[in-house]
C-alpha cells in the first residue's frame, strides 16, 4: 500500500499522469487435503495439510512516471499442518451439513522486489506460527465411496518473527515502519540487520497476514 500511495503522490507532485497502477494482493491459491478419523457417525478428528499462495508479478504491477518505471512484485506462501474436528448433521440419505474448526502450524515464505529509479531491491524472509480455522459446508453423496464437498472456510493466521535477507548481504528480521518522503509518511516492510534506519517512525515486528475467507469445492473418498 505504501509504494502504491507514493507513486500516486509523486504523480501529483510532478503534475503528471502515471501510466499503470500498483495493486495489492487480494486473492490467491488455497489447496487442502484432510484425512478424517471418525469416532462416531457424526464426529471426526482431522489431520491435514495444504498450500496457500498469492502473488503480484512485477512486470504487470508497475507505474511509468516521466519515462521512469516504478514496479512492485510480491509473493507470499504458506504450508500448514492442521488438526481439526468435524461435526455432521445428516438431513437425508444423500447429504449432510457439517461444521469444522481447528488449529494449524504454518510454515511461511515472503518475498518482495521493487524497481525504483534505475535500481532494484530484492528481499525475502521465512517465518512460522500458529493459526486457526473454521467453516461450514455440505456433503453430497454421489456413490457409496465418493461425495462432493462444498464449503465456506474462514482462517485467522498472522505470522511474525520472519528472518531473511535483503540485497544478498543484509541479513536480519522483517520489520514494519513508516518513512517520510515529500513530507508524507509511507508504510514499509524491510529486512533490518539491527541498525535502525534514520528518519522513520513506528518501527515494529512485521506480520504477514494469511487470514481470509474462501469458498471451495472438493471430492471426499470414503475407505
Amino acid at each position: 500500500k505504501g509504494f502504491a500511495d507514493l507513486t500516486k503522490d509523486l504523480a501529483i507532485f510532478w503534475g503528471v499522469t502515471g501510466e499503470g497502477e500498483i495493486e495489492q494482493i487480494h486473492s490467491g491459491l488455497d489447496l487442502e487435503v484432510d484425512v478424517i478419523f471418525y469416532l462416531t457417525p457424526r464426529f471426526g478428528i482431522s489431520l491435514g495439510s495444504g498450500y496457500i499462495y498469492g502473488n503480484k508479478a512485477k512486470n504487470e504491477n508497475k507505474v511509468i512516471l516521466l519515462d521512469q518505471t516504478y514496479a512492485y512484485g510480491m509473493e507470499m506462501s504458506a504450508i500448514p499442518v492442521r488438526l481439526g474436528v468435524y461435526y455432521y448433521l445428516p438431513i437425508s440419505s444423500w447429504g449432510r451439513f457439517f461444521l469444522n474448526g481447528g488449529v494449524g502450524y504454518y510454515f511461511a515464505k515472503w518475498s518482495e522486489s521493487i524497481d525504483w529509479i534505475a535500481s532494484t531491491t530484492d528481499q525475502e524472509a521465512k517465518g512460522s506460527g500458529i493459526g486457526f480455522h473454521g467453516g461450514v459446508g455440505f456433503e453430497f453423496r454421489l456413490v457409496s465411496h465418493f461425495a462432493l464437498i462444498l464449503e465456506g472456510l474462514g482462517r485467522y493466521v498472522k505470522i511474525g518473527g520472519f528472518e531473511g535477507k535483503k540485497l544478498d548481504f543484509i541479513e536480519g528480521t522483517l520489520n514494519y515502519y513508516e518513512s517520510q518522503i515529500l513530507g508524507n509518511w509511507y508504510p514499509k516492510v524491510d529486512v533490518i540487520d539491527g541498525l535502525t534506519p534514520i528518519g522513520i517512525r513506528n518501527l515494529r515486528e512485521a506480520k504477514v497476514d494469511f487470514s481470509g475467507f474462501t469458498f471451495r469445492a472438493g471430492i471426499k473418498i470414503n475407505f
